[in-house]
């Protein structure tokens, strides 16, 4: 049972504190839809792909860390429900982007700006490139990223009014099946949503550079929400934060490896379609925050998070994860503005806007749907084993 004792005390002050923000944020964007129309559009985009990689990167963990039945997530297992239960909010969100199609992708409309070659290249894509068929896919892409996450938010709040066994059966089920579902569905939301802002540039290895972005900046902010809340923060042992600071360590890797693989291919190839979408990002300025994701994004968190002693202790940890979430909104910055900006380093003061609308609305949500919820995974038959997790190097 939770009581008033055990319920976080900040949750009045961060409610305090988004709202403002969040209301701010949306007064800017509503300004901007009618002076900027254009750059409003980006901005929006720029938001919404931040918010939604980084719920979806959470789904992800959920859905892995029940198919492998990693007892030592269990302690933690709320908090990244907490944040996929904002994925209805997605489907609103989303509705700016649905009417700013016309305006956001390039392959819409009138083909005259496009070279003989790459109109050749926009026909070969025609059927999939259709703006009816891109909404239509869109809400199929947020439907099913509802349809995995709601089950598992649901079966976990009644494992403690019964039959906690059978329904942490079902939660291990969805997730086998549903990982590949979702890695499916968020590569082709990945290529709809951000790849198609350069309609004749391609790469096959987009939708992973996405996973790893988004699945980094969501395990940054578990071990945020970790430290941030008392409940939690309280019943977790050092070996949990190693455990965590570890899968952080693990993924900063992996993201270096997969954005590196990206840019050589395109490098090596030096094919016309393709090497567009590299010097879009690699002249202007823009060269600059590429240099400053490999310094910020890999090489500070790798030797932030390399030592022992880093990963064991909470506000160290929070703070990893803080930053990881902070350049993952750069990379997604990085990804989207050069669409529209390919000569010329602007500043992000829109993007800003943006992210504190729908990054405000989706904590205001989230703290609503959260609201009453134990911190831990009441009556899960694997709490207990959880909580006593020692890693093999305490």
């Amino acid at each position: 049972m939770t009581d008033e004792r055990s319920r976080p005390r900040g949750r009045g002050v961060a409610l305090a504190a988004t709202l403002p923000i969040t209301i701010l944020g949306g007064g800017v964007m509503v300004v901007a839809a009618f002076l900027w129309p254009t750059r409003a559009a980006y901005a929006w985009l720029f938001a919404f792909a931040c918010v939604a990689s980084v719920t979806v990167g959470a789904l992800f963990a959920l859905l892995i860390f029940h198919a492998c039945g990693a007892k030592w997530f269990v302690p933690l297992r709320r908090c990244a429900e907490h944040v996929v239960a904002t994925l209805p909010l997605l489907v609103v969100l989303a509705v700016p982007l649905l009417v700013a199609t016309d305006t956001l992708y390039p392959w819409v409309g009138d083909p005259s700006g496009f070279g003989h070659h790459e109109r050749s290249l926009l026909r070969a894509k025609a059927a999939w490139l259709e703006p009816t068929f891109f909404r239509a896919r869109t809400l199929v892409y947020l439907a099913v990223f509802v349809a995995l996450a709601e089950p598992l938010v649901r079966w976990s709040r009644r494992q403690a009014a019964g039959d906690a066994t059978g329904l942490a059966r079902r939660m291990t089920r969805l997730g086998v099946a549903g990982l590949l579902v979702l890695a499916v569905v968020f590569s082709l939301a990945a290529f709809d949503w951000l790849m198609s802002l350069e309609p004749v540039w391609f790469s096959n290895v987009y939708g992973v550079h996405a996973f790893a972005g988004g699945f980094l900046a969501a395990l940054g902010l578990l071990a945020l929400q970790a430290t941030l809340d008392p409940r939690v923060d309280a019943a977790l042992a050092p070996s949990h934060r190693h455990a965590l600071g570890r899968m952080l360590l693990a993924f900063v890797c992996f993201w270096a490896y997969i954005a590196f693989v990206q840019v050589m291919l395109v490098w090596i190839a030096d094919q016309p379609e393709e090497v567009v979408w590299l010097k879009h990002r690699w002249s202007g300025g823009w060269e600059f925050v590429g240099v400053a994701l490999v310094v910020l994004h890999f090489a500070l968190p790798l030797g932030f998070l390399l030592p022992r002693a880093t990963k064991l202790r909470r506000r160290w940890l929070a703070f990893a994860g803080a930053w990881m979430l902070g350049v993952h909104a750069l990379e997604v910055w990085w990804l989207v503005l050069p669409a529209l900006h390919p000569a010329e380093l602007v500043w992000p003061g829109l993007e800003l806007a943006a992210l504190a609308c729908v990054g405000g609305a989706t904590m205001l949500f989230g703290q609503w749907r959260a609201a009453g919820v134990p911190a831990l995974a009441e009556g899960d038959p694997r709490l207990e084993q959880g909580l006593d997790y020692r890693s093999a190097t305490p």
